[in-house]
């Protein structure tokens, strides 16, 4: 596939994954808050709620994350040291 780390497709799984780990995450803080205190469907409807707020959260900053500036390091030069403005 190819693209280097910052190709569509590792944008794209990187976005899915942080959505379903921050559900999946509040799904199984408010099911077990439910079971410890006996308030069945409240803690998974609140948590559900902020882990998908939470994946929302992440996916806006990898999506408005800076571009890197591939091949070129900070003092002008690129990887094979010739200057880059010149």
């Amino acid at each position: 596939m190819g693209g280097g780390e910052n190709s569509s497709f590792g944008m794209a799984l990187r976005i899915g994954s942080d959505m379903i780990a921050g559900i999946a995450i509040g799904v199984g803080i408010g099911y077990g808050l439910d079971r410890w205190t006996g308030h069945l469907p409240l803690f998974l409807i609140v948590f559900t709620l902020l882990g998908f707020c939470a994946g929302m959260r992440n996916v806006w900053r990898v999506v408005n994350a800076p571009i890197p500036d591939v091949g070129a390091k900070k003092d002008g030069r690129s990887q094979r040291g010739q200057r880059i403005n010149d």
